[in-house]
């Protein structure tokens, strides 16, 4: 009774929001061929939306996750913007894990 006690104490800790973003589907991404409708069928529909000054529409998509008593947190962001055809024109990744991968195009 009591490790099960323990195990719920410990799991209660974790917390996390958003979906972890798989590095296959970011290698799926390409320049001027993704579209908008296929980067939220890979990635989930996005945290935000917004219009640069250009009119060009930006989504972002963010994944945090922590464990217990604020250990291991992991993070992701991507943030891609998008052409006048929706179609991605460039895009950056930002993944807080201990490699500390960045790809930005």
């Amino acid at each position: 009774m009591a490790l099960i006690l323990a195990l719920v104490l410990l799991l209660a800790g974790c917390a996390s929001s958003g979906t972890k973003m798989d590095a296959a589907n970011l290698e799926r991404i390409e320049v001027g061929q993704t579209t908008q409708q296929e980067m939220v069928q890979m990635f989930g529909q996005p945290l935000a939306q917004q219009y640069s000054s250009e009119g060009h529409l930006t989504l972002t998509w963010h994944y945090v996750h922590v464990g217990p008593f604020g250990s291991n947190m992991q993070q992701q962001n991507l943030v891609a913007q998008f052409d006048n055809e929706g179609k991605v024109e460039r895009y950056n990744m930002l993944d807080g894990s201990p490699s500390g991968t960045r790809i930005g195009y």
